[in-house]
């Protein structure tokens, strides 16, 4: 494995790619890919790989380049989350550039664009990412700043939205707090005072741009209705670049985890950064895992394998490590290196949970507390334990946030059966 990239680096630069046996003459395609983790680039490269069987000549040519950003990640853990992104991509194919926007450089972006405007905050990224203009950008949603950024500086492009996860759209408020009429009206005056500042020169906001196009896996699962044309993400695409990445989280580790496991039915507790975004308390998190493992029970023998979510606090694993320590004989948490940044699925398939019919083996328990749920289910077609359900949700969910996740929840379990019945109507 490469060492982890500095985010202070402005530009990596891989091979440009490399022509077909038919390019020579051919139109080249210029393609910005922001990426904001590891499963979402496997999305992004999904759309992008869709897109282009779709629109473009088998004999196009394209100039690629990655923008990671809006990582969120824990303290200290930024660059190491960057760099097994960046080994990702190059295993799929090569890029003309690959940046990293990491917290320095986002906020010196968002200095220039307070300061000086728009403008000079898109001048800058050009000159971060080296290219002033695209064909094509793909991004996970059009808001939250580096996202604003991107389809402001690349408005000439095709803009094409990839979705969050494993490829769903959601709206801006699907997980947030209840919304309240103060709340509308709040808004509704920003929105007010945004316009009117730009009318008359004063205000240094981006301008509300619109995706062209969505390209999705799973494009009505959850939520509403994307609000653009919306084209269908196959799965097979999806598995192709999957296993170009196979490989790529450090063989050692998984060497080792596989050791350590033995013959034991495995466990695996995919956990989610849910006190880091306020949805409860980091005490009532742990107390909400717990409560949901009594309910479900652990296994005699069994190892527990948790594998937390990318920009969850390394700080609460110990806690919740001891208190889960009743229902297992062996807790392992990865919480350092590649296997804690890649995809899970990845670590599924490179470790061999799944088998060669890419079905879950037998001795092997997911646990999911979001909607990774789904893409385990898209890809692997099985069914994983989605906790928490109703009374725990009511008991440890902070009052506001108590509606948002019910409905998530009810929709996870319904998105898994009908994705379940698709996967098996496509089985030979």
């Amino acid at each position: 494995m490469k060492p982890p990239q500095s985010s202070d680096t402005a530009t990596a630069r891989a091979a440009p790619p490399a022509p077909g046996p038919n390019t020579a003459g051919s139109r080249v395609v210029r393609r910005v890919v922001g990426t904001q983790g590891s499963i979402q680039l496997l999305a992004a490269l999904g759309a992008a790989t869709s897109h282009a069987r779709k629109v473009h000549d088998p004999r196009c040519a394209f100039e690629d380049h990655l923008v990671i950003h809006g990582l969120f990640a824990p303290a200290g853990r930024e660059d190491a989350f960057a760099a097994t992104i960046r080994s990702l991509a190059e295993a799929v194919g090569p890029w003309r550039t690959i940046v990293h926007l990491g917290p320095d450089r986002v906020e010196a972006l968002e200095t220039a664009q307070r300061r000086d405007g728009p403008r000079d905050a898109v001048r800058r990224l050009h000159d971060i990412v080296g290219v002033d203009h695209a064909d094509e950008l793909y991004l996970v949603r059009n808001w939250q700043f580096c996202n604003e950024l991107l389809i402001n500086a690349y408005r000439g492009a095709r803009k094409i939205c990839y979705g969050d996860g494993i490829g769903i759209y959601f709206d801006p408020p699907y997980l947030g707090p209840r919304v309240t009429a103060r709340d509308r009206l709040l808004a509704l005056a920003t929105r007010l005072r945004t316009r009117v500042g730009r009318l008359v020169g004063l205000s240094h906001a981006f301008s509300r741009v619109d995706f062209d196009v969505a390209y999705l896996s799973l494009p009505r699962v959850l939520g509403d209705r994307p609000p653009m044309d919306t084209v269908h993400v196959e799965r097979a695409t999806l598995l192709e670049i999957l296993q170009k990445m196979s490989g790529r989280i450090d063989p050692d580790a998984i060497r080792t985890l596989r050791q350590r496991i033995g013959e034991r039915p495995t466990t695996f507790l995919v956990t989610s950064n849910l006190s880091e975004a306020d949805r409860m308390g980091p005490e009532r998190e742990i107390q909400a895992y717990r409560a949901f493992m009594e309910s479900v029970g652990g296994a005699r023998g069994a190892v527990a394998v948790i594998k937390p979510h990318p920009r969850e606090g390394t700080g609460k694993l110990a806690a919740l490590k001891q208190a889960l320590a009743d229902f297992f004989e062996e807790i392992l948490i990865l919480d350092e290196g590649p296997p804690a940044f890649a995809p899970f699925e990845l670590l599924l398939l490179d470790g061999g949970f799944v088998g060669p019919d890419l079905r879950l083996a037998d001795d092997v328990r997911v646990v999911t507390f979001s909607s990774a749920c789904v893409s385990l289910a898209l890809l692997f077609g099985t069914r994983p334990v989605l906790g928490f359900g109703d009374l725990l949700v009511r008991e440890f969910f902070r009052a506001e946030y108590v509606p948002g996740r019910l409905r998530h929840e009810v929709e996870l379990n319904a998105a898994m059966s009908a994705i379940l019945r698709d996967v098996e109507d496509a089985s030979p």
